[in-house]
């Protein structure tokens, strides 16, 4: 789970970038997955929610429209991105959140040895909730 992973970190924090990221958009019930590639924002291994209609061209029609859909998240998402990169709050706020979490080192893995001097213990930016799976944890952007 690459938020709460200490490889992503550390790649991070050697001036590495993300080529691609898995993404999931949940409206209501319905759930939408597809991988994003940042050379070109494309995106490819598109998951749409179910089809409801039974016949060939009103299912090809759903289809399209979810689609649609799906392109009309995304857009509206990068113009949230493209508001907040340009805005006066990136570099005075947003940045440096961002800087601070690369530079966490995160929670000691569970079941590792405590009495071990190597590693250290330190609070992260945003706790997992211990409830859900991590790869169904929405990861909050807020510190505390």
């Amino acid at each position: 789970h690459p938020p709460t992973s200490l490889e992503a970190r550390a790649a991070l924090r050697l001036g590495k970038q993300a080529t691609q990221a898995r993404l999931r958009f949940v409206q209501g019930s319905r759930e939408w997955s597809f991988v994003l590639k940042a050379s070109d924002m494309t995106y490819s291994g598109v998951k749409i929610p179910a089809v409801l209609s039974k016949d060939d061209e009103e299912i090809f029609y759903e289809r399209m429209y979810l689609l649609e859909e799906l392109d009309a998240m995304l857009t509206g998402l990068f113009g949230q991105f493209l508001r907040l990169r340009i805005g006066a709050s990136w570099e005075s706020s947003v940045l440096p959140d961002i800087q601070k979490w690369v530079a966490a080192v995160g929670v000691q893995a569970p079941g590792a040895n405590s009495d071990d001097k190597s590693r250290k213990k330190v609070e992260t930016v945003s706790p997992r909730n211990e409830e859900i799976p991590p790869w169904e944890d929405p990861v909050e952007t807020t510190t505390e």
